[in-house]
């Protein structure tokens, strides 16, 4: 039988390849993948628990009826402005007593409470923080939360991780400005559509911390469990695909190594990827890799539990049998 000629790659083809392999990885259900979908799936339900617990809070301080009267004695006369816009975000401290202000409205603290005071800015925008500190900005969480829309209209909302290492690369600010501008700000498009949804009136036209809402101790620690759910998300969505950058980077520095498409094929089977068709219309032989090796090497930077020594025997008996078929055609 003749053998059909192989077809040497060139470094377009690589270059797709790789294109390839990398939404395989993103695509593939996996450990680290399906943390990342738990972590965001239990941030979505704390923050409609962490909303309802802040507007309790809120309303004990600035009961409804106080803020519709406020509101229309505002309309009635112009020189009044005692109640904000909706607000989203609050500064929350655990006290049991009347928080008062000085003539500049800044709070008057005891002796006791500026020793030790437990008191967080809690921020419901997109892009707010998950410290507890009101100068702190997250955009992270956003690029996790809306991730597939994102990758939906060819943005990059990985752009973050895969730069971690150089962030003055000029491809990471064209990354990062079309993300924030597909997301909106706190104003606009889906960033002002969130902000509008954790929203509530009260009193006062000053700065988060002349607005200092007192909470019960139970209050602030679900307000930080909220926090800590906000920060799993990003943690679990960077290890993730860190996982795919060391793995789509070691197959980038293999695939160069690689003569023919052969090899790539050979690799892909083990692996169990199935690259575009369009990319595999020829076969052939090219011995100069090991994707045995390769193969092994994937599955650690994956994370994945070691193979056993009668896994590692029962998936090479799998293989030779696979390799004999094909011969066998």
């Amino acid at each position: 039988m003749e053998q059909i000629k192989d077809i040497r790659l060139n470094a377009d083809r690589r270059k797709a390849f790789i294109k390839d392999f990398r939404k395989y990885l993103e695509d593939k259900n996996s450990y680290l993948r399906e943390q990342f979908y738990q972590a965001r799936e239990a941030s979505t339900s704390l923050t409609k628990t962490a909303f309802e617990t802040v507007k309790k809070a809120v309303r004990r301080k600035f009961p409804q009826k106080d803020v519709d009267t406020l509101r229309e004695l505002s309309k009635k006369y112009d020189c009044m402005d005692t109640v904000a816009n909706p607000d989203s975000c609050f500064y929350m401290k655990v006290t049991s007593k009347p928080i008062k202000y000085d003539s500049d409205g800044y709070e008057i603290l005891s002796d006791g409470e500026k020793e030790k005071v437990q008191e967080h800015h809690f921020d419901f925008k997109l892009d707010g923080n998950t410290t507890g500190s009101e100068y702190s900005h997250q955009k992270e969480y956003g690029y996790a939360m809306y991730r597939e829309e994102m990758k939906a209209n060819g943005l990059d909302p990985d752009c973050n991780v895969w730069h971690k290492d150089n962030q003055s690369n000029p491809h990471l600010s064209i990354c990062q400005n079309a993300n924030d501008k597909f997301l909106g700000d706190d104003d606009s498009g889906i960033g002002g559509n969130w902000t509008k949804k954790y929203a509530i009136d009260v009193i006062g036209s000053g700065s988060c911390r002349s607005r200092a809402i007192p909470c019960t101790q139970q209050e602030f620690d679900q307000m930080n469990i909220w926090l800590v759910a906000k920060s799993k998300v990003i943690d679990t969505h960077e290890k993730w695909i860190t996982s795919v950058v060391k793995r789509v980077k070691f197959f980038e520095d293999q695939i160069k190594k690689m003569t023919h498409l052969s090899k790539v094929r050979e690799f892909a089977k083990g692996y169990g990827w199935t690259p575009d068709e369009t990319l595999l219309s020829k076969s052939g032989t090219d011995l100069s890799i090991s994707t045995e090796s390769m193969i092994d090497i994937m599955n650690t930077l994956e994370g994945k539990a070691p193979e056993t020594r009668e896994e590692k025997i029962q998936s090479r008996l799998l293989y030779q049998q696979s390799q004999g078929k094909m011969t066998d055609k």
